[in-house]
């Protein structure tokens, strides 16, 4: 039975979840589906795939991903957030809830921060900001958290930054009268990783059902509050061997940080940019040919690869040229030494193709980009993020993580073993 159950509706916000749980010494799992949670691991980080479903759909089947996996009792039950409120999440929120009540008897209480302050990204009287913009300014929706709760169906509550702040007992306080006055969900501001940790504290504190909600940034102070030891050590898996393969970068995600940090890989010169035009991903393979044959020989030639989608014009996210792009690199991996992919989409079209079923989490790159390995057909050192995470030298770091991984080591720690497959393939 894991300690703490993560559902998410993306892959990259699976994985950067989990990364937060790996940094606090907890053996991390990330699965591409619910049908493989019989996995033994201290937490499990489902992608149950829901991004781009209709609301309805993406509702039925949140809730049937509670009822498949959550039977057990975790300690913890987690709905990623996507900290820029994409997706069906209020939709999928109460359907959890109520799934959770079915099998309890009693519907817990959503806790809701979706806040991540070490990425920009705040609550201010219920509102989600970017580096202290309005969302509707930065991304053309909304920022105001309750009223798509109240949409979906729940009785909700705000907590403002002046209560999560108080003295010790306000928050728990607050939280108790809320579900004593049947509210459903409480919503929280946050501004500072102080004020996420205040939040899964009083959440703790309250002792009452609680189902908790919001991005990476509250469940790494979930995580650290367990106060639990790191998971033993185990023996390195994987020792270096001459000759390991390049690395594959994988950018499916038009998002402005990821077309910058992009830019700033590929300046160095030692890793080789291959954009590939929108209209070849959706022509098919037989327009592909040309670029399956650049990128096999960069990589037989043992050449870094950069492969991504190239810029147009009034161009926004295409989750089927993400797709495509992922199903390309796919075949290559038994190549490649490491792997990054950036875009939930881009990242799990690539796993999928390959037959990879699950990813173990050893760490964070930075906050909200973790690494670890690959597990299934291919088992080789990965990383991921989220297309709008990270600076402008978020993939060179990706680069430095992934290298120390193929020689062996833990990233940014020169000489210590990691207990992570190098790279493994038919």
């Amino acid at each position: 039975m894991p300690l703490i159950l993560i559902l998410a509706d993306d892959l990259s916000g699976a994985a950067d979840c989990a990364g937060g749980c790996a940094a606090a010494g907890l053996d991390t799992r990330v699965l591409l589906a619910p049908a493989a949670a019989g996995t033994e691991a201290a937490v499990l980080a489902v992608d149950v795939d829901t991004r781009e479903m209709a609301g309805d759909a993406a509702a039925c089947a949140m809730g049937e991903a509670v009822r498949r996996i959550a039977g057990a009792g975790p300690r913890i039950v987690y709905q990623k957030m996507d900290s820029t409120l994409r997706g069906n999440w209020a939709r999928e929120l109460a359907a959890a809830r109520q799934a959770l009540g079915a099998m309890a008897g009693t519907a817990p209480l959503a806790v809701v921060a979706p806040a991540f302050p070490a990425l920009g990204r705040t609550m201010r009287n219920g509102e989600v900001l970017v580096h202290g913009r309005p969302l509707a300014e930065v991304a053309g929706r909304t920022g105001d958290v309750a009223p798509a709760l109240r949409a979906a169906g729940l009785a909700v509550r705000l907590v403002p930054g002046d209560d999560v702040r108080g003295p010790d007992g306000t928050l728990a306080a607050r939280l108790r009268a809320a579900a004593a006055d049947g509210i459903e969900a409480i919503v929280c501001d946050a501004e500072a990783d102080q004020d996420l940790a205040r939040i899964a504290e009083g959440g703790r504190a309250a002792e009452v059902p609680v189902l908790w909600a919001g991005s990476a940034g509250l469940m790494r102070e979930l995580a650290r509050g367990l106060g639990l030891p790191p998971a033993p050590a185990g023996r390195a898996c994987g020792q270096p061997a001459p000759g390991a393969g390049p690395l594959l970068f994988v950018v499916g995600s038009a998002a402005p940080p990821a077309q910058a940090q992009l830019r700033r890989l590929v300046a160095g010169g030692d890793v080789e940019a291959l954009p590939v035009a929108p209209g070849i991903l959706r022509g098919g393979p037989e327009r592909l040919q040309a670029t399956a044959r650049a990128l096999d020989a960069a990589l037989a030639a043992g050449r870094h690869v950069a492969l991504s989608i190239a810029p147009e014009e009034g161009a926004s996210e295409d989750a089927g040229l993400a797709a495509a792009l992922g199903r390309l690199a796919a075949p290559r991996l038994a190549r490649a030494g490491g792997l990054l992919a950036t875009g939930g989409r881009t990242a799990r079209s690539v796993l999928e193709a390959a037959g990879v079923a699950a990813l173990r989490i050893g760490g964070e790159v930075e906050p909200g980009v973790p690494w670890g390995a690959t597990l299934g057909a291919v088992a080789m050192p990965i990383a991921t993020k989220a297309g709008g995470f990270g600076g402008e030298a978020t993939l060179l770091a990706c680069r430095d993580a992934l290298e120390a991984l193929r020689r062996g080591e833990m990233p940014g720690t020169p000489g210590a073993g990691a207990d992570l497959p190098r790279r493994t393939a038919p």
